[in-house]
């Protein structure tokens, strides 16, 4: 797709090592964000992370690893369950607000400051990968998606929420369609007032902002990386604006459930 002008600017930063820029960049804007992120959820926020998944998971003890966990709020919705948690994420700011919540709700989570595409374990260790709204932040995509595959045990799930949130950048209807939401309500992310043009600007450049998901990318990759899709669903609130709705979002949001299964012939 080409590029939809959004009057976004250019922006660089110093590279450490062969860390992306973008990955830089996301890390920058996110340890700032911690201070303002959700992080007061309580028990009835977890029962309804865990009831859009709960039927579709082995009835005993997991061992979860939770992908870009943030302040924690995935990883405590596992553990409610009686799973053995553990929750990685890039910005270390994310993940003192995640052991704090831990400690408010007396959950035994384990945490690490760690790349999601570079995980600090071995391979077969985890029941279940599972994400939230991550995977449009990627620098390498599939790289990631293979980690993750290589540290889930044969047979093991992948559960990961995500959103077209950056393909206006690209797509002009949904472009227009951000446009009029941000007219009627200005509600694009959580938090207190804080300026949020480092991430929509570095979003510009990550590969996932230029595709329709989850039809252009995860239904043909995942497949060839390994995962047989065994359910999905999407919205997409952008559709009721013709109704005068405008306060669901912009942009169409999805579920997959996959299982780690073999390379697909």
């Amino acid at each position: 797709m080409d590029k939809v002008e959004t009057n976004t600017k250019s922006l660089t930063l110093d590279v450490c090592g062969d860390e992306p820029n973008t990955q830089k960049m996301m890390r920058k804007y996110w340890q700032e964000r911690a201070f303002s992120w959700y992080s007061d959820y309580q028990l009835e926020d977890l029962k309804a992370i865990n009831s859009q998944i709960v039927d579709f998971l082995p009835n005993h003890c997991l061992n979860v690893l939770d992908a870009g966990t943030g302040t924690g709020e995935v990883a405590a919705s596992m553990a409610v369950l009686g799973n053995k948690v553990t929750g990685v994420d890039l910005c270390s700011n994310m993940i003192d607000a995640a052991k704090k919540a831990a400690d408010r709700l007396g959950l035994d989570i384990t945490y690490l400051v760690s790349p999601v595409d570079k995980l600090p374990f071995e391979d077969s260790v985890f029941d279940l990968v599972i994400s939230r709204n991550l995977t449009w932040a990627l620098s390498n995509p599939e790289d990631t998606f293979k980690e993750w595959r290589r540290v889930l045990k044969p047979g093991g799930m992948l559960i990961y929420w995500d959103g077209n949130y950056y393909l206006y950048h690209y797509d002009e209807k949904a472009n227009e369609a951000r446009k009029i939401i941000k007219e009627k309500s200005m509600k694009f992310h959580k938090g207190k007032s804080f300026d949020s043009s480092l991430c929509d600007d570095t979003a510009a450049d990550l590969p996932l902002s230029k595709y329709d998901r989850p039809y252009e990318w995860d239904n043909k990759v995942l497949p060839n990386l390994g995962f047989e899709i065994i359910y999905e669903s999407i919205f997409k609130p952008q559709n009721l604006i013709k109704f005068g709705i405008y306060d669901q979002g912009y942009c169409s949001n999805f579920q997959i459930i996959a299982k780690n299964g073999k390379i697909a012939e």
